[in-house]
């Protein structure tokens, strides 16, 4: 299975810190970044053939840094050339050539998760479908993208400006889609999305809006919310180091609460 990392954004809520630098180099303390702690965990699963980055800001930074990284992982980038004036759907949209040779998953490029959910995550999705990533919390705000489900918990809306009220759940960022069949149906969906340019500024999470609109199903996989992070905000980064920290600290981590399918 391959894994396409969504890292074109210039990551302007965390300005100044990306003025210069793209977000997913930017320092979570220890001498990492972000990019390093997901290819760390993409390669610790042992459930990925290779990794494709989806670049667009400052990516030559992103190049140099994989030129200097010392693992024999393979992983490339594919530069969007349109990441200024589009949103990550529209990076999506440039990889969807490789979509067709193998299985694969999608994750963005801010997020962290803790060892063994992305293996897990991966092994709890179905074969031959295509399936989101969940978490549940008390409450959700304008910035969470929120899914609503159905009786059989598959998805029936995703999207920030779903009301509060009618959320059943945040999207993680990490999708998998399995499958021949479901891959081409994927692509062909991306495909049809963009001949309208009203989506050339929306989320990639709006493929799954069109799926369900087209009778395909999409599954959910449940994370909990202590297994995984986002870096969004400023806040985030000092949330992100701390978490880190203690984890270091620790001479042995606990297993991670195992992802639960929903049927």
């Amino acid at each position: 299975m391959r894994i396409f990392i969504l890292a074109a954004g210039t990551g302007s809520r965390l300005y100044p810190l990306t003025k210069d630098t793209p977000k997913s180099l930017l320092d979570i303390g220890n001498g990492d970044c972000l990019l390093g702690r997901q290819l760390h965990a993409i390669e610790e699963s042992g459930m990925f053939s290779d990794a494709v980055i989806i670049t667009g800001y400052r990516g030559e930074q992103i190049e140099s840094w994989l030129d200097r990284r010392d693992s024999a992982f393979p992983v490339r980038t594919l530069f969007n050339p349109f990441f200024a004036s589009t949103n990550n759907l529209v990076s999506l949209w440039c990889a969807r050539h490789l979509m067709r040779e193998r299985d694969f998953a999608i994750t963005n490029g801010d997020n962290l998760y803790q060892p063994g959910v992305l293996r897990d995550a991966a092994c709890r999705a179905r074969p031959n479908a295509i399936s989101i990533t969940l978490s549940h919390k008390p409450a959700y705000d304008d910035d969470d993208m929120k899914v609503m489900l159905d009786a059989a918990n598959c998805v029936r809306r995703i999207g920030k400006t779903l009301p509060a009220a009618q959320a059943s759940a945040e999207s993680v960022g990490l999708a998998f889609i399995k499958g021949a069949g479901m891959r081409e149906r994927f692509i062909d969906t991306l495909e049809r999305l963009l001949r309208d340019a009203d989506y050339l500024n929306r989320f990639w999470l709006e493929t799954f809006n069109r799926l369900v609109e087209r009778a395909v199903p999409v599954h959910t996989v449940d994370i909990h919310a202590d297994d995984w992070a986002e870096m969004d905000f400023h806040p985030d980064i000092e949330t992100l180091r701390q978490r880190l920290s203690e984890a270091l600290l620790k001479t042995a981590a606990p297993a991670p609460r195992r992802a639960t399918v929903n049927e």
